[in-house]
């Protein structure tokens, strides 16, 4: 049975017509490979350009420049090998599905969390292109202790990170979704939530400020990584 009927089985609403998106996915242009090798020209653009954009937003985007020493050739360009390793049709799904439901730029989130590896499992037992963890996958997407390997089926790991996402607000506020989804620092109210965490940085206890520190970095770098996805995957992709 496709992962995503199993899905629909467990409870998972929110996938609505499964048909549909068949339906619409054979319509969707599909990208065996990529078209070409990002030049460093390219990725030094889109550096500048993300610099640019993000600096002139106040705190805590004024940070951008920190992180964006990621865009290199090599990086980005790993990036898109793996991307363009998944099958087509579940590339073209996912960013139908994505779209459909307002998550666009979150489907990059997997680029971040697994660099796009199916396989991935990191210390603390999170699984899979968006990294989800045992105890999350069961609680918002149905799938208890005896089923989690389906997370390393790409449809399904994707299918649950979207769930998570609406059930974590990212819908009405794409910023709330990401901090939640993290889900590392929320002692923070939601409202001024930034302004918490930078003080929380400069505070004395060294424990949560490190902590802190980590959720501002997982902030920063999801914006990173959606830019990657806006220019060079999705301009291919739809």
């Amino acid at each position: 049975m496709n992962a995503l009927i199993l899905l629909v089985a467990a409870g998972l609403s929110f996938i609505g017509n499964y048909e549909n998106i068949e339906a619409k996915v054979m319509t969707l242009q599909k990208v065996e490979q990529p078209a070409r090798e990002i030049p460093v020209k390219e990725i030094q653009a889109l550096k500048r350009r993300v610099i640019n954009k993000y600096s002139r937003m106040g705190y805590p985007y004024t940070q951008i420049a920190r992180v964006a020493r990621k865009l290199t050739h090599g990086n980005v360009n790993g990036l898109l090998t793996n991307w363009y390793s998944l099958p087509a049709n579940f590339r073209a799904k996912m960013i139908y599905l994505f779209q459909a439901y307002g998550l666009e730029d979150m489907l990059f989130l997997m680029l971040y969390e697994s660099a796009g590896q199916t396989n991935l499992v990191s210390s603390s037992g999170a699984r899979g292109l968006f990294q989800i963890m045992p105890g999350t996958a069961n609680e918002l997407c149905g799938i208890d202790e005896q089923q989690l390997d389906i997370l390393f089926d790409p449809e399904t790991n994707a299918a649950c990170a979207a769930q998570i996402l609406l059930k974590k607000g990212a819908i009405e506020n794409w910023r709330v979704g990401v901090i939640r989804y993290n889900g590392q620092f929320l002692r923070c109210n939601i409202r001024g939530y930034f302004q918490c965490l930078a003080r929380t940085i400069n505070g004395k206890d060294k424990k949560a400020a490190a902590v802190a520190q980590g959720s501002l970095d997982y902030f920063l770098n999801f914006l990173i990584y959606k830019e990657v996805g806006q220019a060079f995957i999705l301009g291919y992709e739809s």
